[in-house]
């Protein structure tokens, strides 16, 4: 088994070096997306839901055409159930880019990590396991920058006490590509 897996790590960078990119020509082996982030979320102890915005930045490396590995940190606010809770979003997990169509890149992501909750004038801090998967779409404006849009989100986390809270989420932001070698024209 070791000597297998020391085989496709040995492996994997001229896998990687192989393939083409999703995008026309030489394509981008990385990208950088900023966000702004709205989530509702259940509030399963106060017994309303809530709402929280924030932002997020996505670091990407494209591994082959089509599969990519992100990870992402987000900072959300919310100041109608608690005032001043915070949230602190830690995730990462693999991301499966579509082929363009009608000019749009559309993509699927899976991410796990952690989520600390803070509370203004409190000494409280939490950190929770937490899920999301989402479903969204880049639209090119020039070879290095793409307007990106998640509409649906689902975000799960683990409270201590046992049970999950279930929130959706949507992002809309702007994508830095960034390219080895020559770029595309």
């Amino acid at each position: 088994m070791k000597g297998f897996v020391i085989a496709v790590l040995l492996a994997l960078p001229s896998v990687a070096y192989s393939q083409a990119i999703a995008f026309p020509g030489r394509g981008p082996v990385g990208s950088l997306t900023a966000t702004a982030s709205y989530i509702h979320g259940e509030s399963l102890n106060v017994g309303g839901n809530h709402t929280l915005w924030g932002w997020s930045a996505v670091p990407e490396y494209n591994i082959t055409r089509r599969f990519a590995m992100q990870a992402e940190i987000g900072s959300y606010y919310e100041r109608n159930v608690y005032p001043g809770e915070s949230r602190l979003l830690l995730t990462a997990g693999p991301r499966y880019n579509f082929a363009p169509k009608f000019r749009l890149w559309p993509f699927v992501y899976a991410e796990a990590g952690e989520m600390r909750l803070t509370f203004k004038n409190s000494s409280y801090r939490d950190w929770d396991p937490v899920a999301r998967v989402g479903v969204g779409f880049e639209r090119r404006v020039t070879p290095n920058l793409s307007v990106t849009i998640i509409p649906a989100e689902y975000l799960a986390h683990n409270l201590d006490a046992g049970p999950w809270n279930h929130d959706f989420s949507a992002h809309v932001g702007f994508t830095y590509n960034f390219y080895y070698g020559r770029r595309p024209e």
